[in-house]
């Protein structure tokens, strides 16, 4: 009978043992349940985080295409102007250019005393001109002087007239 109650005895001190063991397994588990639960609303919080990031960086992703699409057409507009503009120049110069040949040209078959003649009018147009404007200031200087004579006589025609009365 010791044999078996201490059989027995082992026994129950070897079921306790494992029952304690289980019981820090158990324990260790509910533990380990708890941090993968606490890691998982983590991660769905990042995972959150991170969407909210890649929306917010699609966003500006467009937002700077579209800037630079604006630009590109902004120059492609201004090129296309520059385009018209430098034909115009080369045309107009192209003209310049037909129109000084044109003029050596007909400078070559007229007459020098064309020239002079030319020149004689101008300065003969010139002087008549000069000669107008300054009969134009005489004119206007005199009817001045006209006006400042009279505003002095008035004064005196005007006492006159009173001692008359």
């Amino acid at each position: 009978i010791f044999l078996t109650h201490m059989s027995l005895d082992v026994k129950l001190a070897e079921i306790r043992k494992l029952e304690t063991r289980a019981l820090r397994r158990e324990e260790a588990l509910t533990r380990s349940e708890q941090m993968l639960e606490e890691d998982a609303l983590r991660f769905e919080g990042f995972l959150k985080e991170n969407d909210l990031k890649v929306q917010e960086a699609i966003r500006l992703g467009e937002a700077e295409t579209k800037h630079k699409n604006d630009a590109l057409h902004e120059m492609k507009r201004i090129n296309a102007q520059m385009t018209l503009v430098k034909t115009e120049l080369s045309k107009t110069k192209d003209r310049l250019e037909d129109c000084r040949r044109y003029k050596g040209f007909l400078d070559d078959i007229t007459d020098p005393e064309f020239f002079y003649a030319v020149l004689d009018a101008k300065r003969m147009r010139q002087t008549e001109r000069r000669e107008q404007r300054r009969a134009v200031r005489n004119a206007y200087a005199a009817i001045v002087d006209a006006i400042g004579l009279a505003d002095q006589e008035i004064p005196e025609k005007k006492s006159a007239l009173e001692e008359a009365r």
